[in-house]
């Protein structure tokens, strides 16, 4: 655990569309530290097929647009030192249930803290907010966590969230991570 010897001030704001090349580089580095966990050996192959200004400019329009989903910051002075983003879940009729037997509910889509950041209660105020925001409309939050990623399990378990029983693989390479679905339901 990092002491925050910092003396500048923290906190977590809505993002705006200057936030996304950050965002973006933070989200790369989580994929990038994921992709060596799990087949590190595609490594070099998936980066240099991942269009890097697709994907700047998917979280510009994600910052951007007003169709539900929410982009917050978290901040050390002006430094961003994470983000997190959720949206409405919407349910297709073929698709099988969360499992918490909730249809308002709401995904946390990223939730990254810059690993030389961790451990000085950016995640924890992070999280907060981004439940804040959410329990505006919605009666729970879930995201999706891969099973071997213990570290997030116990924050996002310590935060309150527990497993469901659903849970999928993603291709990374040629191999597969299983990931479980986790929710906590929001206080009113």
């Amino acid at each position: 655990m990092h002491s925050d010897t910092s003396n500048e001030p923290v906190g977590v704001r809505l993002a705006v569309p200057a936030d996304a090349s950050l965002c973006s580089s933070l989200l790369l580095e989580q994929m990038v530290e994921r992709i060596q966990r799990v087949a590190p050996e595609t490594l070099s192959q998936i980066l240099s097929n991942l269009d890097r200004s697709k994907m700047l400019l998917s979280w510009q329009e994600a910052i951007s647009q007003e169709d539900g989903e929410v982009v917050l910051v978290a901040t050390e002075g002006q430094k961003i030192v994470g983000f997190a983003a959720f949206l409405p879940v919407v349910q297709e009729e073929n698709q099988p249930s969360s499992g918490n037997g909730d249809d308002n509910l709401a995904e946390i889509t990223v939730f990254v803290v810059d690993a030389k950041a961790v451990g000085r209660g950016h995640g924890s105020r992070l999280l907060q907010a981004l439940a804040d925001h959410a329990k505006e409309k919605y009666s729970s939050l879930q995201i999706w966590i891969a099973k071997d990623d213990r570290n997030r399990v116990r924050f996002f378990q310590e935060a309150g969230f527990g497993p469901l029983p659903v849970s999928r693989e993603l291709q990374i390479g040629q191999k597969r991570d299983a990931e479980n679905l986790w929710a906590t339901r929001l206080a009113e």
